[in-house]
């Protein structure tokens, strides 16, 4: 269902800037994020194809380890469904105020910010749900091989970014730069989590 949603979206913002091209803005530009979704979708269907038939060959369709990494697989196509519904509506945002004249383009940004912190709340959700695996999560090399320092940092960077997301919809809401405080309080919410991973026993 997500991937049929995925797609959709896709195809609708393939649509849309199609129009623009033809009937108002012939610029080659409009198709940027058309592109970088499908890249993105395709991508990331080969990598979770790749990575389920990986499992099944080293432990077997019904291993504990092929559960595991279904679930995991599960969190990396939530997000990638998120991904493109930001994506689509920060398009959708920059066409229409290309076609009609209206609007400020720092409206993309709040629009940016917004969704990233909705993204941010979603994945810090699913996070503490990951196992150890090699492909999606907090890889860091002194976690790999520790199951319990792998959980205890997940779950506090599941925390961490909700609380980052929350902050970025506030900012969205209030800021006049929302984009920038956004990026300050992601690196700074990524350095908190990483000196957490090294500290927890």
């Amino acid at each position: 269902m997500k991937r049929v949603i995925s797609w959709t979206l896709v195809a609708v913002t393939w649509l849309a800037s199609l129009l623009v091209f033809v009937l108002k803005f012939r610029s080659a530009e409009v198709f940027a994020i058309p592109v970088v979704m499908t890249v993105l979708l395709i991508a990331m269907a080969l990598f979770q194809r790749w990575c389920r038939r990986k499992v099944i060959q080293l432990y077997g369709e019904d291993s504990h380890e092929a559960v595991a990494e279904t679930r995991n697989l599960e969190v990396l196509s939530n997000t990638n469904l998120l991904s493109c519904v930001l994506l689509s509506a920060v398009h959708g945002f920059v066409l229409y105020c290309r076609v009609s004249g209206r609007g400020d383009f720092s409206g993309a940004e709040k629009i940016l910010a917004s969704f990233l912190g909705l993204l941010l709340v979603v994945v810090g959700n699913l996070l503490p749900k990951l196992r150890p695996n090699k492909y999606v999560g907090i890889r860091l090399p002194w976690l790999m091989h520790d199951e319990h320092r792998w959980a205890k940092t997940h779950r506090f960077g599941g925390f961490a970014l909700v609380l980052c997301g929350v902050a970025m919809l506030v900012c969205s809401t209030f800021s006049r730069t929302p984009a920038h405080l956004a990026l300050v309080m992601l690196l700074a919410t990524t350095g908190i989590i990483i000196a957490y991973s090294w500290v927890a026993k």
